[in-house]
């Protein structure tokens, strides 16, 4: 179990150093950009999975060979 956090009182130099501030598109804008190309790369790579042959693919039955007929 990890330790709690302990941060400065109210009285010391911290609330001078730390504040959030809004941030502009033009800042957003590469994280925005990486977010997009990870949700692309992750896609496009998800799509080939689904794609691919089964390497354990069932043998066809004998119904669905080419030149054969079975008559019943």
């Amino acid at each position: 179990m990890s330790r709690p956090r302990r941060y400065p009182s109210d009285d010391s130099a911290w609330p001078r150093y730390v504040y959030r501030r809004d941030l502009t598109l033009r800042e957003v804008a590469p994280a925005i950009g990486v977010g997009v190309g990870v949700g692309a790369v992750a896609f496009y790579l998800a799509r080939l999975l689904l794609q691919r042959t089964p390497l354990t693919a069932a043998p066809p039955r004998a119904a669905q060979l080419p030149g054969r007929r079975i008559e019943g």
